[in-house]
Protein backbone atom coordinates (compact mmCIF):
# COMPACT_ATOMS: atom_id res chain seq x y z
CA UNK A 1 0.00 0.00 0.00
CA UNK A 2 2.83 2.40 0.83
CA UNK A 3 4.48 2.00 -2.58
CA UNK A 4 1.11 2.29 -4.27
CA UNK A 5 0.33 5.63 -2.58
CA UNK A 6 3.79 6.98 -3.32
CA UNK A 7 3.38 6.12 -7.01
CA UNK A 8 0.23 8.23 -7.48
CA UNK A 9 1.01 11.58 -9.10
CA UNK A 10 -2.38 13.29 -9.37
CA UNK A 11 -5.80 12.79 -7.80
CA UNK A 12 -8.80 14.65 -9.23
CA UNK A 13 -12.06 15.30 -7.35
CA UNK A 14 -14.97 16.69 -9.38
CA UNK A 15 -18.52 17.77 -8.52
CA UNK A 16 -18.38 16.59 -4.90
CA UNK A 17 -20.37 17.95 -1.94
CA UNK A 18 -19.10 18.14 1.64
CA UNK A 19 -21.38 18.88 4.60
CA UNK A 20 -20.25 20.66 7.76
CA UNK A 21 -22.90 20.45 10.48
CA UNK A 22 -23.27 21.39 14.13
CA UNK A 23 -26.27 20.05 16.06
CA UNK A 24 -28.15 21.64 18.96
CA UNK A 25 -25.82 19.90 21.41
CA UNK A 26 -22.88 21.82 19.85
CA UNK A 27 -21.39 18.69 18.30
CA UNK A 28 -19.73 18.91 14.88
CA UNK A 29 -20.10 16.07 12.41
CA UNK A 30 -16.54 16.45 11.15
CA UNK A 31 -15.16 16.06 14.69
CA UNK A 32 -16.97 12.75 15.16
CA UNK A 33 -15.71 11.57 11.77
CA UNK A 34 -12.09 12.51 12.51
CA UNK A 35 -12.21 10.90 15.95
CA UNK A 36 -13.52 7.64 14.50
CA UNK A 37 -10.92 7.64 11.72
CA UNK A 38 -8.14 8.34 14.25
CA UNK A 39 -9.41 5.56 16.53
CA UNK A 40 -9.49 3.01 13.71
CA UNK A 41 -6.01 4.00 12.59
CA UNK A 42 -4.66 3.62 16.15
CA UNK A 43 -6.21 0.19 16.48
CA UNK A 44 -4.65 -0.96 13.21
CA UNK A 45 -1.16 0.35 13.74
CA UNK A 46 0.96 2.93 15.49
CA UNK A 47 3.24 3.53 12.50
CA UNK A 48 3.23 7.01 10.95
CA UNK A 49 1.15 7.74 7.88
CA UNK A 50 2.68 6.67 4.57
CA UNK A 51 4.31 9.33 2.47
CA UNK A 52 2.00 10.89 -0.14
CA UNK A 53 3.61 12.66 -3.08
CA UNK A 54 0.48 13.52 -5.03
CA UNK A 55 -1.30 16.65 -6.12
CA UNK A 56 -5.03 16.73 -5.42
CA UNK A 57 -7.05 18.77 -7.92
CA UNK A 58 -10.50 20.04 -6.91
CA UNK A 59 -13.08 21.20 -9.42
CA UNK A 60 -16.64 22.43 -8.85
CA UNK A 61 -16.81 21.40 -5.18
CA UNK A 62 -19.65 22.46 -2.85
CA UNK A 63 -19.29 23.05 0.89
CA UNK A 64 -22.57 23.14 2.79
CA UNK A 65 -22.52 24.69 6.26
CA UNK A 66 -25.49 24.05 8.57
CA UNK A 67 -25.65 25.17 12.22
CA UNK A 68 -28.65 24.09 14.29
CA UNK A 69 -27.26 25.66 17.49
CA UNK A 70 -26.11 29.21 16.82
CA UNK A 71 -24.03 31.42 19.15
CA UNK A 72 -26.72 32.77 21.48
CA UNK A 73 -27.87 31.05 24.70
CA UNK A 74 -31.13 29.65 23.27
CA UNK A 75 -30.63 27.44 20.20
CA UNK A 76 -31.66 28.75 16.81
CA UNK A 77 -35.31 28.24 15.88
CA UNK A 78 -34.30 27.88 12.24
CA UNK A 79 -30.87 26.44 11.35
CA UNK A 80 -28.38 28.79 9.73
CA UNK A 81 -27.26 27.61 6.30
CA UNK A 82 -24.68 28.82 3.82
CA UNK A 83 -22.92 27.32 0.84
CA UNK A 84 -19.55 27.78 -0.80
CA UNK A 85 -19.93 26.75 -4.43
CA UNK A 86 -17.75 26.34 -7.51
CA UNK A 87 -14.69 25.60 -5.38
CA UNK A 88 -11.68 24.74 -7.52
CA UNK A 89 -8.05 24.50 -6.50
CA UNK A 90 -5.02 22.36 -5.79
CA UNK A 91 -3.58 20.64 -2.72
CA UNK A 92 0.08 19.76 -3.15
CA UNK A 93 1.39 16.85 -1.05
CA UNK A 94 4.82 17.07 -2.70
CA UNK A 95 5.97 19.54 -0.06
CA UNK A 96 7.53 18.32 3.18
CA UNK A 97 5.20 18.17 6.22
CA UNK A 98 2.96 21.14 5.45
CA UNK A 99 1.11 20.61 2.19
CA UNK A 100 0.01 23.95 0.70
CA UNK A 101 -3.27 24.51 -1.07
CA UNK A 102 -4.97 27.38 -2.86
CA UNK A 103 -8.28 27.80 -4.57
CA UNK A 104 -11.14 30.01 -5.65
CA UNK A 105 -14.86 29.72 -4.97
CA UNK A 106 -18.07 31.70 -4.63
CA UNK A 107 -20.26 32.50 -1.61
CA UNK A 108 -23.78 31.45 -2.54
CA UNK A 109 -25.70 34.11 -0.56
CA UNK A 110 -23.92 37.11 -2.09
CA UNK A 111 -22.37 35.47 -5.19
CA UNK A 112 -19.10 37.00 -4.00
CA UNK A 113 -15.78 35.60 -5.20
CA UNK A 114 -13.65 33.87 -2.57
CA UNK A 115 -9.89 33.42 -2.48
CA UNK A 116 -8.50 30.62 -0.29
CA UNK A 117 -5.03 29.43 0.65
CA UNK A 118 -3.34 27.61 3.51
CA UNK A 119 -1.81 24.26 4.44
CA UNK A 120 -2.57 20.81 5.84
CA UNK A 121 -0.10 18.76 7.88
CA UNK A 122 -1.36 15.17 8.09
CA UNK A 123 1.53 13.91 10.17
CA UNK A 124 0.99 16.43 12.97
CA UNK A 125 -2.79 16.79 12.41
CA UNK A 126 -2.77 20.56 12.02
CA UNK A 127 -4.15 22.89 9.37
CA UNK A 128 -4.60 26.57 8.60
CA UNK A 129 -7.03 28.12 6.10
CA UNK A 130 -7.06 31.77 5.00
CA UNK A 131 -10.22 33.09 3.33
CA UNK A 132 -10.88 36.40 1.57
CA UNK A 133 -14.55 37.12 0.72
CA UNK A 134 -15.04 40.28 -1.31
CA UNK A 135 -18.61 40.96 -0.14
CA UNK A 136 -20.57 39.39 2.71
CA UNK A 137 -24.37 39.72 3.14
CA UNK A 138 -24.85 41.48 6.50
CA UNK A 139 -28.59 40.78 6.55
CA UNK A 140 -27.78 37.06 6.55
CA UNK A 141 -24.55 36.86 8.55
CA UNK A 142 -25.08 39.75 11.02
CA UNK A 143 -27.81 38.12 13.18
CA UNK A 144 -25.91 34.83 13.14
CA UNK A 145 -22.44 36.09 14.12
CA UNK A 146 -23.70 38.82 16.47
CA UNK A 147 -27.03 37.48 17.80
CA UNK A 148 -27.34 40.11 20.56
CA UNK A 149 -26.79 43.07 18.24
CA UNK A 150 -28.28 44.63 15.15
CA UNK A 151 -25.96 44.90 12.16
CA UNK A 152 -26.97 46.45 8.84
CA UNK A 153 -25.66 48.45 5.91
CA UNK A 154 -23.51 47.81 2.88
CA UNK A 155 -21.95 44.39 2.43
CA UNK A 156 -18.42 44.43 3.92
CA UNK A 157 -15.31 42.57 2.85
CA UNK A 158 -14.36 39.66 5.10
CA UNK A 159 -10.94 38.17 5.70
CA UNK A 160 -10.51 35.22 8.03
CA UNK A 161 -8.24 32.48 9.26
CA UNK A 162 -9.35 29.08 10.56
CA UNK A 163 -6.79 26.82 12.19
CA UNK A 164 -6.40 23.84 14.50
CA UNK A 165 -7.45 24.34 18.11
CA UNK A 166 -4.59 22.76 20.11
CA UNK A 167 -6.42 23.31 23.42
CA UNK A 168 -9.68 21.52 22.60
CA UNK A 169 -10.61 19.48 25.68
CA UNK A 170 -14.35 18.86 25.61
CA UNK A 171 -16.90 17.99 22.93
CA UNK A 172 -18.38 21.49 23.23
CA UNK A 173 -15.09 23.24 22.49
CA UNK A 174 -14.73 24.52 18.97
CA UNK A 175 -12.56 22.14 16.90
CA UNK A 176 -10.87 25.19 15.42
CA UNK A 177 -9.68 28.68 16.26
CA UNK A 178 -10.57 31.59 14.06
CA UNK A 179 -9.77 35.23 13.42
CA UNK A 180 -12.24 37.27 11.38
CA UNK A 181 -11.81 40.81 10.11
CA UNK A 182 -14.74 42.73 8.65
CA UNK A 183 -13.92 45.82 6.65
CA UNK A 184 -17.06 47.86 7.21
CA UNK A 185 -18.41 50.65 5.04
CA UNK A 186 -21.61 52.57 5.79
CA UNK A 187 -22.46 50.05 8.53
CA UNK A 188 -24.93 50.36 11.40
CA UNK A 189 -24.14 48.53 14.64
CA UNK A 190 -26.44 48.55 17.67
CA UNK A 191 -25.36 46.72 20.84
CA UNK A 192 -27.56 46.81 23.97
CA UNK A 193 -26.06 49.17 26.55
CA UNK A 194 -23.84 51.00 24.04
CA UNK A 195 -24.43 54.00 21.78
CA UNK A 196 -25.44 53.07 18.23
CA UNK A 197 -22.84 53.34 15.48
CA UNK A 198 -24.21 54.57 12.14
CA UNK A 199 -22.49 55.01 8.78
CA UNK A 200 -19.48 53.38 10.38
CA UNK A 201 -16.33 52.66 8.43
CA UNK A 202 -13.35 50.67 9.57
CA UNK A 203 -12.21 47.24 10.73
CA UNK A 204 -13.99 44.89 13.13
CA UNK A 205 -11.85 42.06 14.50
CA UNK A 206 -13.42 38.94 16.05
CA UNK A 207 -11.09 36.34 17.55
CA UNK A 208 -12.75 33.14 18.75
CA UNK A 209 -15.82 35.24 19.59
CA UNK A 210 -14.38 36.25 22.97
CA UNK A 211 -15.28 39.62 24.48
CA UNK A 212 -14.82 40.20 28.20
CA UNK A 213 -16.37 43.00 30.31
CA UNK A 214 -12.98 44.55 31.10
CA UNK A 215 -12.29 44.81 27.35
CA UNK A 216 -15.53 46.73 26.84
CA UNK A 217 -14.66 49.01 29.75
CA UNK A 218 -11.18 49.71 28.36
CA UNK A 219 -12.51 50.33 24.84
CA UNK A 220 -15.40 52.53 25.97
CA UNK A 221 -14.26 54.45 29.09
CA UNK A 222 -17.56 56.35 29.30
CA UNK A 223 -19.23 53.11 30.47
CA UNK A 224 -19.24 52.17 34.14
CA UNK A 225 -18.16 48.68 35.16
CA UNK A 226 -21.76 47.61 35.89
CA UNK A 227 -22.91 48.44 32.36
CA UNK A 228 -19.87 46.71 30.83
CA UNK A 229 -20.61 43.55 32.80
CA UNK A 230 -24.29 43.46 31.84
Amino acid sequence: MKKFLESIHTISIHDATFNIKRDKEKKWNMVAFLKEASKQNSERQTRPLPSINSKVLFQNIQLKYIDYRGWATPPLKTPFQEQIVELSGILDFNSLDRSPFKGTAKLASSESPILMHGFIDLQHKIYSVNVDIKTCDLNKWGPYVLPYAYVGGDSPRLKGNIRTNPRKKTSEDLPFWYDIKLYAKNTTLKIPGLPAFTQAKGEVHLSNYTLYPHQLYESFPFLDSKTASA
